[in-house]
């Protein structure tokens, strides 16, 4: 019962290994025509992650 137990895990990690290695070595394939125009309207870069205050201030609302 174990060793058929253990045969059928090794089994199912080299089935899961064989869909892992199916499924991550596929390209894409990726349609680029010269007839697709750029698009005109782009968005403006989002700077609130780079107003970053580089002060070391102390937490003072919790008050013991």
């Amino acid at each position: 019962m174990r060793k058929n137990f253990a045969l059928f895990l090794v089994a199912l990690m080299a089935l899961t290994l064989v869909f892992a290695a199916v499924g991550c070595g596929q390209k894409t394939t990726e349609n680029t025509t010269s007839s697709e125009a750029p698009p005109t309207e782009t968005m403006p870069a989002d700077t609130s992650n780079m107003m970053m205050d580089t002060t070391a201030t102390m937490d003072t609302t919790m008050s013991h």
